[in-house]
């Protein structure tokens, strides 16, 4: 008894939340309350689940794997709302996939088309990459036709 009353553990037991806050230990006290534990818990819980899936995702390189891939722009450099934003065709000449910084040229698209706003990249075998590039048409009056927006 006498050393649950030096350590403080016993009126922590019935006291209010907010009296626990406002003393001169209140982590070391509310720890004593195991609605408090629970709170701790759970909030390790979600720390350790997102912060694995983060550091994956760090690990990862953000890169993605697929075998189709759709560019669809969504606003021209001409365009000032998202009314006449969608273009018809792109004006894109060339487009293509790189993984860190690094074009992949050894994985050229085995099929590329053009279908309303949308850029499909269709390839034989499925590639690894976290970035694209694409060179924009480079004729007379086609600056307007640059795609500078893409989902």
């Amino acid at each position: 008894m006498e050393f649950s009353l030096k350590e403080g553990s016993l009126p922590t037991l019935s006291a209010h939340w907010a009296s626990l806050l406002f003393s001169s230990r209140p982590f070391t006290l509310a720890f004593h309350k195991w609605q408090y534990r629970v709170v701790i818990f759970c909030c390790g819980c979600y720390m350790l689940y997102f912060g694995t899936i983060v550091l994956l995702r760090l690990q990862t390189h953000n890169r993605f794997t697929s075998s189709l891939v759709r560019f669809s722009a969504t606003r021209l450099r001409g365009s000032t709302s998202s009314s006449d934003a969608a273009p018809t065709v792109p004006g894109v000449a060339s487009i293509g996939l790189t993984s860190h910084g690094c074009a992949l040229k050894s994985q050229s698209p085995h099929e590329m088309f053009v279908k309303d706003s949308s850029i499909y990249l269709s390839f034989r075998d499925p590639v690894t990459a976290n970035g694209f590039v694409l060179r924009t048409l480079a004729g007379n009056n086609t600056e307007m036709l640059d795609a500078v927006v893409f989902t």
